[in-house]
């Protein structure tokens, strides 16, 4: 009897123990978060078509087209870019013509850089000299040691020599005159017309797409557009008119785009936003808005074209894509909208310090409501102020 009185005795103080102390954990929400800095970004995400300043050249005959460079490669005006060869000509030919024009543009490369660097003071004659002068003085002072040194570099001036090179180049161009000789004189040559880059891949966009046109584009225009897709031509057999390369400009291009009217207006004064492409993962660039449509109709939309003025490799090989436009990056605590709190007049969290509760006022600096996140950061008269690795308490999440 005393023992299930005794029992009884324990079980109601334990009970009242957990009633007492564990209450106010019981109407503390558990659920808690690790405080960390983070990066968002408010994205306008969209479709977009790429224009550019582009001249397409045309075949003068038919037959078999040879590119003197290679896609994307810049080219200069009045350069030859192409020629077409009449009627069927051997593939093995072409094939060994490209690969001299390959070693040929390398060794013009080296001499140029060759040539830069022992310009002015640095001429292999002048390094010979000072080589010779430092010879004579390891001499006198019987300092033999740097000899090895000294022959090494003399070695390194006479590899150098440009003299191999040229021979080089003048059998590479001799080779090159020959399989011309063999492919026939009966060809069309084309020539740039224009500085840029170079493409083959002509999609039929060109001119609908020309910054001349864009500039007066409402969403309807835009609506009609058709993605021609990035297959590049790639037969060197070609007809006569046949529209087979262009050069592109390199040094402006545009993003076209159509958005709420609201976003257009929101980044319509803002310089240098970035950009990226789906197509070209890793990279961005800048660009600012140069057109919004005055139409406001489909509702509520907006043409939107952003020009750049940055080279960006790859999006002169590209048309069309998903086109991400960042509007703004915010930096730090990256909570739910739910865990903030008001206190006092003052939004904030609360964390989590051993039993007790802190709260921690900040600013909010970037809501997104869609997400139903925040960003915020520490006040900068906040009593106690919010720390990497704080345990935040969420709350409960209401609609």
């Amino acid at each position: 009897m005393m023992k299930r009185r005794g029992v009884t005795i324990i079980l109601i103080i334990t009970a009242f123990v957990i009633f007492f102390y564990g209450y106010r954990y019981l109407r503390i929400p558990v659920n808690t978060m690790t405080a960390r800095i983070t990066q968002i970004e408010d994205v306008i995400s969209a479709d977009a078509f790429i224009s550019r300043q582009e001249v397409v050249y045309n075949a003068q005959n038919a037959g078999t087209m040879y590119s003197y460079v290679t896609e994307g490669a810049r080219v200069s005006k009045n350069m030859c870019i192409a020629t077409v060869y009449r009627g069927d000509v051997d593939n093995e030919l072409i094939q060994e013509l490209n690969n001299i024009d390959k070693k040929i543009k390398e060794l013009e490369d080296e001499k140029k850089k060759s040539e830069l660097f022992v310009s002015g003071n640095s001429s292999a004659e002048s390094k010979l000299e000072n080589i010779k002068k430092n010879i004579i003085d390891a001499v006198i002072n019987n300092d033999i040691g740097k000899m090895k040194q000294y022959k090494s570099e003399i070695n390194h001036i006479y590899n150098k020599d440009s003299s191999t090179s040229e021979d080089t180049l003048t059998e590479l161009s001799r080779m090159k005159r020959q399989i011309e000789m063999q492919l026939g004189g009966d060809k069309g040559d084309i020539y740039s017309t224009m500085s840029g880059v170079f493409s083959r891949n002509v999609d039929g966009m060109e001119n609908v797409l020309s910054p001349e046109n864009i500039m007066s584009f409402t969403v309807n225009d835009f609506n009609s557009l058709v993605n021609p897709g990035d297959d590049t031509k790639l037969s060197n057999k070609v007809s006569s008119g046949e529209a087979i390369c262009k050069v592109v400009d390199n040094h402006v291009w545009y993003a076209i785009a159509v958005m709420p009217i609201e976003r257009a207006e929101e980044i319509k004064n803002k310089k240098n936003l970035l950009i990226r492409f789906d197509a070209l993962p890793g990279t961005e660039v800048s660009a600012e808005v140069c057109y919004i449509s005055s139409e406001i109709e489909n509702e509520g939309d907006a043409v939107v074209i952003l020009e750049s003025q940055r080279y960006l490799e790859g999006v002169y090989g590209i048309r069309a894509g998903e086109m991400d436009i960042v509007v703004n990056r915010y930096t730090g605590f990256e909570v739910p909208v739910h865990s903030i709190r008001i206190v006092d007049g003052k939004k904030g969290v609360v964390i989590s310090k051993g039993s007790s509760e802190v709260f921690c006022e900040c600013d909010v600096i970037y809501t997104d409501m869609e997400k139903e996140a925040a960003i915020l950061y520490p006040a900068e008269n906040a009593v106690v102020k919010l720390s990497v690795g704080d345990k935040i308490l969420l709350g409960e999440k209401t609609d």
